[in-house]
């Protein structure tokens, strides 16, 4: 699996949509096993969603998203994982591990009711 987490200043960013940077994680059974960080260049919606295809992303952690972008993503077969917030090392090792995300990774309203 490949998995991708939108990051700024170690966290998770809070809108995919003008996020600057990708970090990359190669996971095998269950592991990482490669780390990569990728400027991810326009905000266009549709280059921004086929650059992670081109990436060959399966999965993407991310804070809010556009629906328009969200659906694009989608379409071309990535899982979306939104409104996530928190260091990335934490968010990344509750999802390479397939664990619920803790609350306090949660942005202010999700998963608090």
């Amino acid at each position: 699996m490949r998995l991708g987490i939108a990051v700024w200043r170690g966290h998770v960013s809070p809108v995919f949509d003008v996020a600057a940077t990708l970090l990359v994680l190669d996971i095998e059974a269950g592991r990482e096993v490669a780390r990569h960080v990728i400027p991810l260049g326009t905000p266009n919606q549709a280059h921004r969603a086929q650059g992670l295809v081109s990436l060959g992303i399966d999965v993407l952690v991310c804070g809010a998203i556009s629906r328009p972008l969200e659906q694009r993503v989608t379409a071309a077969g990535i899982r979306v994982v939104s409104l996530v917030s928190g260091p990335i090392d934490r968010v990344a090792e509750a999802v390479v591990a397939g664990r619920r995300l803790p609350a306090d990774c949660l942005m202010p309203g999700q998963g608090r009711r």
